[in-house]
């Protein structure tokens, strides 16, 4: 059976030309909403949204129109988390409906949330995605 992922090609020196290392994904962030790389206004999805402040840090500091939180939004599932029971860490209620809350107040964003493995409609996804692996914090984009 053939591969169906194509190889991913390598970096070249021309790709590390204006490279940047960060030491926080809130600072790469501010620096992309400062320089204009994401633009104020677009749509924005974030894949892994965990207790959702970095949610609420990626809307606050790209003022995106729309925005998706994709998550499994099962964490309510372990008994605890970071060394505190999950039932206070989300006030008793289901991950889902926690993330919900706290994301309810910004009347300028269409928030949308994808619950799952993978998007119900991957297309209609933003073509700016961040994703964040919560147990090793390490960002990507």
């Amino acid at each position: 059976m053939a591969n169906p992922i194509a190889p991913i090609p390598g970096l070249k020196p021309r790709h590390m030309d204006s490279a940047k290392l960060y030491a926080h994904r809130h600072h790469m962030i501010s620096a992309f909403a400062r320089k204009g790389v994401i633009a104020p206004g677009g749509a924005i999805a974030e894949v892994g949204v965990g207790i959702g402040d970095f949610s609420l840090f990626l809307i606050d500091t790209l003022k995106p129109t729309s925005f998706a939180g994709c998550d499994l939004f099962t964490l309510h599932e372990h008994a605890t988390m970071w060394g505190q029971p999950t039932t206070e860490m989300f006030d008793n209620l289901d991950h889902l409906s926690y993330y919900e809350r706290k994301l309810k107040d910004r009347p300028d964003v269409v928030l949308r949330l994808e619950q799952g493995a993978q998007p119900r409609r991957p297309g209609d996804l933003p073509t700016c995605l961040v994703r964040h692996d919560l147990h090793r914090r390490r960002p990507c984009l």
